[in-house]
């Protein structure tokens, strides 16, 4: 989870993207076939004294993150075509939506064409969309999620990558400053993200830490990564293995691009707090238009252990023309929840972290151990503003599938 404090804008329209573009919708239809359906009855509403901490938070400065130009890689992809002039429509309204899902399987990345699929994935070991074919310049095609379509993608191995380095390569930028809010009992506790808190096994395992020892009333240092691209809709994976050492927030989620207040709390959390790890996952959306003052969220258990096994956890952002326009949450490939009350309408980064401010209903801790977040895929598939749908010469065909 992230917060920021900026100064007041003026709420992002879709027709503030391009004043001389018209807005153009892409292709997108969720198939009626497998549906993998979560347990209501599993599903916990959040207990008050989370609620109340969520909401009771302190802004981070207002630092603009600095991006860099990135250099082309085997696990980055990115069309070699011209970019597409006309742009998608952002969505900056939300309406309620049914919440219906549906998906089709296809465990290879085959051809569009192909009619071949398989019974929905349940393990992360069936459930690998780490490794894109050679030439996916003309996007993908989400089998598994209604062939939701998009055009790019940030796919990394870690037994690829050796130090933090490489990052800017793969599309990723480890976040400078400050990770998430001040601690709310002292007001003075924070946490700092540290690139000496990334390390490399040599089994190709990237492990993000919080340091254990260290104590509340100053600097926690922890680790956060994320994409350097901003993104309007994704389908945003990764393959981890959770601490079992309280004291943390470990978490995959989208924040906005730094918009301005009061659009600061659009933002899609899959976090594993250090106050409902033996619960479950912390599921939330934040409302898009005002400052973490409103959102949906849950904590629902977790289907198998998270801290003995890597599993695979997912996001998934429909483009803006999506119907329903909607986020789900997965497991394995298993539906969590599907949320649609406040879906994220505003360009925003994915993010993980692993981080500690040492809030009693928050994060805990700071832990006593070492909290080590490992992970060793991401997939994260994704729009822009400016490609967010076929790039120019391609086609639906040509994309390939995932």
């Amino acid at each position: 989870m992230r917060w920021s404090l900026v100064s007041l804008s003026v709420l992002v329209t879709a027709t503030a993207l391009t004043a001389a573009s018209p807005l153009q919708l892409y292709p997108y239809n969720f198939k009626a076939a497998v549906s993998v359906v979560a347990d209501s009855s599993l599903v916990l509403p959040l207990q008050p004294t989370l609620q109340a901490a969520i909401h009771a938070k302190r802004a981070r400065p207002n630092t603009k993150r600095k991006t860099t130009s990135i250099a082309s890689s085997s696990t980055i992809v990115k069309s070699s075509s011209a970019v597409p002039t006309i742009l998608a429509t952002i969505t900056t309204a939300n309406t309620p939506i049914v919440p219906t899902v549906a998906s089709t399987t296809s465990t290879a990345n085959v051809p569009i064409s192909s009619t071949s699929t398989t019974a929905a994935p349940t393990t992360s070991a069936a459930y690998d969309t780490t490794t894109p074919k050679d030439d996916c310049s003309c996007g993908y095609v989400m089998s598994d999620y209604g062939d939701a379509y998009y055009p790019l993608a940030i796919v990394v191995d870690f037994s690829t990558v050796s130090s933090i380095d490489q990052f800017p390569a793969l599309g990723l930028t480890v976040s400078p400053g400050r990770i998430g809010g001040v601690n709310q009992d002292d007001h003075t506790t924070a946490c700092y993200s540290d690139p000496s808190n990334f390390r490399f096994t040599s089994d190709g395992i990237m492990q993000m830490v919080v340091p254990g020892g260290q104590s509340t009333g100053g600097i926690i240092t922890g680790a956060e990564v994320h994409s350097t691209d901003t993104m309007i809709s994704g389908h945003l994976s990764m393959t981890s293995r959770v601490s079992p050492v309280h004291g943390t927030c470990q978490a995959m989620f989208t924040y906005i691009d730094e918009g301005g207040y009061p659009m600061a709390g659009d933002e899609q959390d899959i976090e594993m707090l250090g106050q409902t790890l033996d619960e479950g996952i912390v599921l939330t959306n934040w409302n898009p238009n005002s400052y973490h003052s409103q959102s949906e969220g849950t904590v629902v258990p977790f289907p198998s252990p998270p801290t003995t096994a890597f599993h695979n956890y997912t996001i998934f952002w429909p483009p803006a023309d999506a119907s329903p326009r909607q986020t789900s949450y997965y497991f394995d490939g298993q539906l969590l929840k599907t949320m649609d009350q406040y879906v994220s309408v505003n360009p925003s980064r994915a993010y993980l972290n692993n981080w500690s401010n040492g809030q009693a209903s928050f994060t805990q801790g700071p832990p006593t151990d070492d909290a080590v977040l490992e992970v060793a895929h991401l997939a994260w598939y994704y729009s822009t503003a400016q490609v967010p749908g076929l790039p120019n010469g391609c086609t639906m065909q040509q994309a390939c599938r995932v």
